[in-house]
This record gives structure tokens, sequence and C-alpha cells, in this order.
């Protein structure tokens, strides 16, 4: 993984990931918090949709289906927790779901931070990306006439609203100039 490789626990950084995995999930062993991050709150894989997070087709095998939103760490001993389902969260679009922990984790860690424990925060979004759905908000902020076009473009606002909402919240908690 990206933190075993390149070693960022081991120099003391806090390591989370938000929103799509999609490098596999075989074992616990191939899932982020296993790869290197402390936690991850998103979905392992590839196509799933944006409201209700159901996976409707995997590694081109039909009719697979099922619900996958998660958070994944750590227990206090040390030990991989991967079935903690966010079943609360059916109906929320994706993007919501990954500004909330992506804003709650910068301002937990602005609380406890030191230069001895610096935060490593990838997000990995999955706009735009099929099947495309986005709120009707995000639509209408578009003034693209074809269709497609305007849902695409509607997916890219919303990840641009996104890292907006993330960008203020490094800036409100300081750590915008220490990223």
């Amino acid at each position: 993984g990206i933190n075993a490789e390149y070693g960022l626990q081991d120099e003391g950084y806090r390591t989370h990931l938000v929103g799509k995995w999609h490098l596999g999930f075989e074992t616990t062993n191939h899932t982020p918090v296993a790869r290197g991050f402390d936690t991850f709150t998103g979905f392992y894989n590839g196509m799933q949709d944006y409201f209700n997070h159901r996976t409707t087709k995997f590694d081109s095998v039909e009719n697979v289906t099922g619900y996958d939103m998660r958070h994944d760490y750590r227990d206090e001993n040390g030990r991989i927790v991967v079935n903690n389902i966010l079943w609360g969260k059916n109906g929320t679009f994706n993007n919501v779901i990954f500004t909330e922990e992506a804003t709650r984790i910068i301002k937990d860690h602005s609380e406890s931070y030191t230069e001895e424990t610096p935060l490593f925060l990838a997000m990995s979004y999955a706009n735009p990306h099929t099947p495309i759905q986005v709120p009707e908000l995000y639509e209408d902020m578009s003034d693209s006439q074809n269709a497609v076009r305007r849902k695409y473009s509607a997916l890219v606002l919303a990840m641009d609203s996104s890292i907006g909402e993330i960008t203020a919240t490094l800036n409100k908690t300081g750590l915008l100039d220490n990223t």
C-alpha cells in the first residue's frame, strides 16, 4: 500500500482514505486499513449507486448486488475492523458522506495536531463515474443542453463543491498551510 511503501505511518502520520477503494478486498489483508490507512470510509467496489450504495455489477459478473458503504479502522487492540457497515447512509449522496467524514477527520486532527503527527488524507471520489447520478441541485447549475453532459458536469460540480468545503475546513482549522 501507499503508506507501507512510503512509510507514512512510520513517520508519525495519521492516515485516512475517504471514498472509492477498488483495489481488492478478497481478504482483510487487501483492504485499506491493512494497506496502511488508519481509517477508511467509503466503498470497496468499482461501480456503485451514488445514493443507495448498492453495487449492481462487479468484474463483469451479472446479477451481483450488495450494499457497500463502510467505515474500517483498527480497534483498541490493533485488530482491523472491516464489517462496520454504514446502513444509516442509505439514500445519502456519496459526496455528502465523504465531505462529512473528511471535515470530521480534519477537525479532530486539528485538536490533537503536533509536528510529530501530521495528517495524510486521501480523497478518492467516485465522480464523475458511472452510473451518472447526481442531486438535482447540481444538475440545475449546469447550463448544458445535452442531458448526459449536464449530468456529467453536475457530478464535477458536486465534487468541486465537496473539495471547496474540505479546503474551507482546512483553512478554518489552520491546517491549510500545513498540508
